[in-house]
């Protein structure tokens, strides 16, 4: 059972929760270690649902929010999964028929689908696409560094990042 070694644990940018990195990596490791070095969601939430478990603020034990969270989740998932194939391609190429914008209002920013002309068509609706873009490539590199395979890759994430 190989362990990751790490000089120091945090969240992924962007990512709350109500217990530190820290203890929820130390968690996440018992959890793995208690099940011959594979975890699994279903082992977290097992050991979470314990009410003395330091997982279990992570979780929303309300099961009608829960559902309601869930099926929020669903519906997100379903937005995302729409593509639109453009016909006058040759290749017809997918394109996802909406992306997500950042709002702001007097009150409150939140984040809405637009469909993806008008989000590009909108200079801060297109930055902000092109923000998360670059978010996800570098998050991508990260999670990849050590295949020496992507080197490439990498090289051309890293003049597009730049």
């Amino acid at each position: 059972m190989k362990t990751a070694t790490a000089s120091r644990v945090g969240f992924k940018l962007g990512y709350r929760a109500r217990i530190t990195a820290e203890a929820a990596h130390g968690e996440l490791e018992k959890i793995r270690a208690n099940h011959g070095g594979e975890l699994l969601p279903e082992h977290v939430v097992e050991a979470a649902s314990r009410k003395r478990s330091p997982l279990h603020e992570v979780f929303d034990w309300d099961d009608k929010e829960a559902a309601h969270q869930w099926r929020l989740e669903q519906a997100r998932s379903l937005i995302r999964a729409v593509v639109v194939y453009e016909t006058e391609s040759e290749t017809e190429k997918p394109t996802r028929a909406f992306l997500s914008v950042r709002v702001e209002s007097p009150t409150a920013t939140r984040n809405v689908y637009k469909t993806t002309a008008d989000a590009l068509s909108n200079e801060s609706d297109r930055l902000h696409v092109l923000r998360v873009a670059k978010g996800e490539l570098a998050a991508f590199r990260a999670k990849y560094r050590q295949l020496t395979e992507l080197a490439k890759v990498f090289e051309a994430i890293d003049e597009a990042l730049s």
